[in-house]
């Protein structure tokens, strides 16, 4: 079996489309936000704009922290090991991804679990080279500084502390404009915003992912519903080491497993 296109190909203008909408959002509402509580004109350019567009970030605001220079070493150091981990990922899935899948003698289940180690490695890969290397680096040729990307989230005692500090930007950008927004203009309350703000999350993955894998399947927004009740139970081991036991096996187990079973229906 082969995979007949390269999910390459498609997740890169997917989540290039997904990142825009989430950016042309942020500054459609912050701009209707800042009319209405200001009875002078908003500056705004296309420069800033534009700056918008690029820098890593996906809250518009008027001005932003910036640094004075382009630090070339900073660069390198950021390139060269970006460069690495994308190899090293793309090693780990030839040499021991795609021999499981491919082997058609095994239990399917079995093959997955197989592969469990393999697809949390390329997870770890993926998050260092995009989080701290790619969006480091997009920082620094944009002189960008606030660098606030992702917070300790492998001492996380609970999911919910996991997922506010794992992917900084869109953790931000939900709680601004779903958290918050469904409390001030809907008057909703606080655990019907939590739950809008996983929906919208969830939903968010299945989409980048459906395109992607060529098929809905739902797995990845029914696992982004899952996390409400594993928050409930890792709450109850808050600041302990089970807590952060039981983070590290969810994602072990978790996410992994929903890329493997993507993988394996691609190839079906």
């Amino acid at each position: 079996m082969r995979i007949s296109h390269r999910p390459l190909t498609a997740v890169l203008p997917m989540m290039g489309v997904v990142l825009m909408a989430l950016k042309g959002h942020s500054f459609v509402l912050t701009n209707y936000s800042l009319e209405k509580q200001s009875t002078e004109e908003i500056p705004n350019s296309l420069g800033h704009y534009l700056y918008f567009i690029v820098a890593p970030t996906l809250l518009y605001e008027l001005a932003y922290p910036r640094t004075k220079t382009i630090r070339l070493s900073y660069v390198v150091q950021l390139t060269v090991p970006m460069l690495i981990c994308f190899g090293l990922m793309y090693v780990i899935m030839m040499q021991f991804v795609n021999p499981i899948l491919s082997d058609t003698t095994s239990n399917i289940i079995y093959r997955i679990f197989r592969c469990s180690l393999s697809a949390f490695l390329i997870w770890l890969l993926l998050f260092f080279s995009v989080f701290h290397c790619a969006l480091n680096l997009l920082a620094e040729l944009t002189m960008f500084g606030d660098r606030l990307l992702y917070e300790d989230w492998w001492n996380a005692t609970t999911m919910l502390e996991f997922w506010k500090k794992w992917n900084g930007p869109i953790h931000y950008w939900c709680l601004r404009h779903v958290y918050v927004e469904t409390q001030v203009y809907g008057n909703w309350s606080k655990p019907l915003a939590s739950l809008a703000t996983f929906m919208v999350s969830g939903i968010a993955h299945e989409l980048v992912c459906s395109v992607v894998f060529r098929k809905l399947s739902l797995y990845f927004f029914l696992g982004m519903v899952v996390q409400l009740p594993l928050q409930l139970v890792s709450k109850y081991f808050e600041n302990t080491r089970v807590g952060n036991m039981i983070m590290w096996v969810s994602l072990f187990l978790g996410q992994p497993l929903l890329e493997v079973r993507n993988l394996w229906e691609l190839r079906m």
